[in-house]
C-alpha cells in the first residue's frame, strides 16, 4: 500500500521553488538566458510565502500575487486579438 506525504506547506514550497530558480540559470538545450523569466517567478512566490496560507489556499495566494506581478491585472497593456473573447463557437 502506498504512502502519502502531508501536503508541503506554501512557505516550504516556494522556498524549494526559489532554489530551483537560482540553479536554472541557462536552458541548456537553447542556449538561453533565463534571468527575466527568473525575476517574475521570484517575484511571484513573494506573495505565498509571506502569507504562507494554509494548503487549500495556496491557489488563492498565487492569484494574489499573479495580480502584483502584472500591475493589478495579468493582461494589464496586452491587446486581445480580435474574436478571442467572442461567445460563439
Amino acid at each position: 500500500m502506498a504512502q502519502f506525504l502531508p501536503p508541503m506547506r506554501p512557505r516550504e514550497f516556494c522556498r524549494l521553488e526559489r532554489e530551483l530558480v537560482r540553479r536554472m540559470t541557462m536552458r541548456k538545450k537553447r542556449q538561453l538566458a533565463m534571468g527575466p523569466v527568473q525575476e517574475i517567478k521570484l517575484r511571484l512566490l513573494d506573495e505565498p510565502d509571506a502569507a504562507d496560507p494554509e494548503p487549500d489556499g495556496f491557489a488563492g495566494a498565487v492569484a494574489r500575487a499573479v495580480v502584483a506581478v502584472s500591475d493589478g491585472g495579468a493582461t494589464h497593456g496586452c491587446e486581445m486579438p480580435a474574436g478571442v473573447l467572442s461567445s460563439s463557437r
